[in-house]
């Protein structure tokens, strides 16, 4: 999910690193965005870029 939620945004420097490691390693983390969106996929990979992006803009979770 995580080179699909890269290439929907384009640009990988939208994203903090360490989030993308978590989508890219994390299936439970992955599950609950489709969950979120009850089962459709398109709507989840949205969502992740979504709130990967803002994590990136507010420094959630990165190392300052």
């Amino acid at each position: 999910m995580a080179s699909k939620v890269v290439k929907c945004a384009g640009i990988i420097s939208d994203f903090d690193e360490e989030d993308l490691i978590r989508l890219e390693n994390d299936d439970m983390y992955v599950l609950c965005f489709i969950h979120w969106r009850k089962g459709d996929v398109e709507a989840a990979v949205k969502l992740a870029t979504d709130v990967l992006r803002w994590r990136k803009e507010k420094h959630i979770g990165s190392k300052l």
